[in-house]
């Protein structure tokens, strides 16, 4: 219908009990003033505007989301190329790169494992150490007490078992040296 200066509104109802209906309230134009503004107008143009896949001007980003509540909708901010400075492929791929990195930051402060071992390993020399003082003193009343025959075995047999633990450490901190190695 044209526009009259005097008609009845044209505005057919969606829903309600007046589905199907047209309101014929009298109005100047095509639709009287309550549904001139209709939300159901302002719905229907923004499921159109969603829809709509390339966008009119060439001035504009091209990019189409991929995640989020935007996925599927196109980035439309202002630029000179195809793509906005925030969508060109290096600063995506930077942006890869970035999270990529901190992703490792985080593993490695959660691996405190060599952190763990190195002190493990720093223990062991501890106890070395204190083996080698035990073994000078050692020396020192074997040399005091030559003439002794019964504190002669007592200390030979104290030599062996120092010994033993000496092998023993030995051991022990090659393996913990092997397990450095592998986690570094």
């Amino acid at each position: 219908m044209s526009k009259s200066i005097k008609g009845n509104c044209n505005h057919k109802y969606i829903q309600g009990s007046k589905k199907g209906t047209i309101c014929n309230n009298p109005c100047i134009g095509d639709k009287c003033r309550t549904h001139k503004k209709s939300t159901i107008d302002k719905k229907k143009e923004y499921r159109e505007s969603k829809k709509k896949i390339i966008p009119k001007s060439d001035d504009t980003c091209k990019y189409i989301f991929i995640k989020s509540y935007k996925k599927g909708s196109i980035c439309g901010n202002p630029c000179r190329g195809d793509r906005c400075s925030y969508h060109k492929p290096k600063t995506i791929e930077r942006k890869k790169d970035y999270y990529k990195e901190q992703r490792e930051k985080e593993k490695n402060k959660g691996n405190s494992n060599s952190v763990q071992e190195s002190l493990k390993l720093r223990i062991l020399y501890d106890e070395a150490k204190l083996l080698i003082k035990k073994l000078k003193n050692h020396s020192l009343l074997i040399e005091k007490e030559k003439d002794n025959i019964n504190k002669n075995k007592k200390n030979e047999k104290y030599l062996d078992e120092l010994l033993e633990e000496r092998d023993k450490l030995k051991n022990k901190i090659d393996k913990q040296k092997g397990i450095i190695k592998k986690l570094v």
